[in-house]
């Protein structure tokens, strides 16, 4: 398939920019916008000819040298003859004059330029490299000036383009890494699509395209971004490098990486930018994609020893760092952290239901003598990506009588779950039973219980899931963790059987205890069952709110895949058949991603 690049939709803005009384048209925006396709665009609707004269940087130092193929002025004796047999010659051109990235025009250009704009007779088109651009009202009359700001993509907007180009959906996991490395200027976008499209990375999975990994930047982009580099002093690259292996990093941090003044040449140079952030300032680079240039520079060896540097500034400085970051760096670098970091680390993953790094920062803390907790992550996040074997295998190499009974009723409930999801029910079932009479407290009588919930209802056993179900929400209900973890299976088993009266109940209450004991992803999986209720129910006017009240406002793959099912079972529930699909293909296909990170 060749990918089609959409043009960008600007029709009812062309043609009111068109109109004959508009004689001077101004375009504002960054670099990428597409200020150069709707003046194009301009010139088409008015259906003329048009002179195009475009600013450089390479002719800023020869006078009227933009405009040497627009106008001959022969050998004018000084600036002033010069300018004058010019204007005079261009007031008798009757097509349209574009000039394009005026703010890159010698001195002597830009003066000719004013002066066009206050004769009047000429009709212009012209474009400005920046939003910093104004022009002077002081020599453009009212009326005569059309100003037009163009401005990036909004996600929304870029995801509608992508999916053009791609003539299919787009996984909401690999849409946030475009979005995120383009900030939506359209020809990033564009390089960034084509460039991963050639690189083989776009995939289809169920009629939605996904990316492989992150994209990558095309060899014309990288090359356009890479001449800036070029002149750039070692000491101001080597921090770039730093910020590109650690987008956000805190500017104290970066400092002792590098020094404050490479710090502060590369910001006076435009290529860092600061933000604040909580009670700090942090860094990033002038855009995402420079970043991706940057890394490709570098080799593995030479990335590893910067970050290296990094983890060992973050480690160096006063305030706690954010453990995630810290140890995602740490595992390809020359640095270490400690091992309950690492682990801490991994746990944080797992909530962002990222598996893969999880299962990683779990190996490597288990490699170093993580012990059972790391074990116990490492099982986890290989459940959740459907390794259920591999999860029994290693949990069945940890020894209970080590554990304390807190460590020993997580380590049974994973490694009966996974026994159970393998077609092991009798062995899960026996686990279960081991795990009952080894605890000791209510908490942990009910944490069996609610997973013994889930079997029951996976196995069709309906009675029983409603009998657990009100043993837990009950007169002198479970403990909270229990009633996070089985609101969403009961409230099922409750639709299932008829009794959606009752569903509300059972599902507030769960999302209080899920919010209490900060387990944010059960609070989302529990909307299911209240969709599952108001389908059974035929209550269908009210699945607007329990979308409102369960699907999550940010971003992230864990937030998209629950949205994502919840939404498609809305749908259904309707009988929108088709964007139901879609947005259960389009859940699977994010489930299936790694975490686009913003850095």
């Amino acid at each position: 398939m060749v990918l089609t690049w959409p043009s960008i939709p600007r029709g009812p803005e062309i043609s009111a920019l068109a109109r004959d009384s508009t004689r001077v048209i101004v375009i504002v925006g960054a670099v990428g916008v597409g200020k150069t396709t709707l003046a194009q665009k301009i010139v088409c609707e008015r259906d003329c000819e048009a002179v195009w004269v475009v600013g450089t940087d390479s002719l800023r130092g020869v006078p009227l040298g933009a405009f040497a193929s627009a106008v001959n002025i022969g050998a004018a004796a000084d600036p002033d003859t010069a300018l004058t047999s010019a204007v005079i010659a261009l007031r008798e051109c009757t097509t349209t004059l574009v000039v394009d990235d005026a703010d890159r025009l010698d001195p002597l250009s830009t003066t000719l330029l004013r002066c066009l704009i206050d004769d009047g007779s000429v009709r212009l088109v012209v474009t400005l490299g920046g939003r910093g651009s104004r022009p002077s009202t002081a020599i453009l009359p009212d009326g005569v000036l059309h100003r037009v700001e163009l401005d990036a993509f909004t996600r929304d907007e870029a995801m509608r383009v992508i999916e053009t180009a791609l003539r299919g959906p787009m996984d909401d996991v690999g849409a946030q890494w475009l979005w995120n490395m383009s900030e939506g200027n359209p020809l990033y976008l564009r390089h960034l699509v084509e460039g991963s499209w050639k690189s083989g990375l776009f995939e289809r999975s169920d009629g939605v395209w996904r990316l492989r990994s992150r994209p990558v930047v095309s060899t014309e982009l990288a090359s356009l971004l890479g001449s800036r580099l070029r002149n750039v002093p070692p000491d101001v690259l080597d921090a770039l490098r730093l910020v590109a292996l650690e987008e956000g990093i805190d500017v104290d941090v970066l400092q002792r990486a590098t020094s404050p003044d490479a710090v502060a040449a590369a910001h006076c140079n435009g290529l860092l930018r600061f933000r604040s952030e909580g009670l700090g300032c942090v860094a990033t680079l002038s855009h995402p994609i420079l970043g991706e240039v940057l890394r490709e520079q570098l080799g593995a060896l030479a990335a590893r020893v910067l970050r290296g540097r990094i983890v060992r500034a973050h480690l160096a400085g006063d305030s706690p760092s954010d453990t995630l970051r810290l140890a995602t760096l740490a595992l390809d670098s020359d640095a270490e952290i400690d091992v309950a970091r690492t682990v801490e680390a991994a746990e944080s993953a797992l909530e962002l239901c990222d598996y893969a790094l999880a299962e990683r920062l779990a190996q490597a803390a288990l490699s170093r003598g993580g012990g059972i907790r790391a074990a116990m992550v490492a099982a986890r996040a290989m459940t959740w990506q459907g390794r259920v074997n591999d999860a029994d295998t290693l949990l069945a190499a940890v020894d209970p009588a080590e554990m304390s009974e807190a460590e020993s009723l997580t380590w049974g409930m994973w490694r009966a779950t996974a026994l159970f999801f393998a077609d092991r029910e009798a062995a899960a079932r026996e686990k279960l039973a081991d795990m009952r009479a080894r605890v000791t407290g209510r908490h942990g009588r009910d944490v069996v219980t609610s997973v013994e919930l889930t079997f029951d209802f996976f196995a069709n056993d309906v009675p029983r899931s409603l009998e657990l179900t009100r043993g837990l929400f009950g007169p002198g209900e479970g403990t909270p963790p229990a009633l996070a973890l089985a609101a969403s299976i009961g409230g099922a088993a409750l639709a299932r059987a008829g009794r959606t009266d009752q569903v509300r109940g059972v599902t507030t209450r769960g999302a209080e205890a899920a919010k209490e004991v900060g387990f944010m992803l059960g609070h989302m999986q529990i909307g299911v069952a209240e969709v599952f209720a108001a389908t059974v129910s035929g209550q269908l006017d009210s699945l607007d709110s329990v979308l409102e009240r369960y699907v999550p406002t940010h971003r992230g793959r864990a937030n998209w895949v629950v949205d994502m099912y919840i939404r498609g079972l809305a749908h259904l529930a309707v009988g929108r058949a088709a964007d139901a699909e879609d947005q259960f293909r389009r859940g699977r296909a994010a489930a299936m991603d790694g975490d686009p990170r913003s850095g």
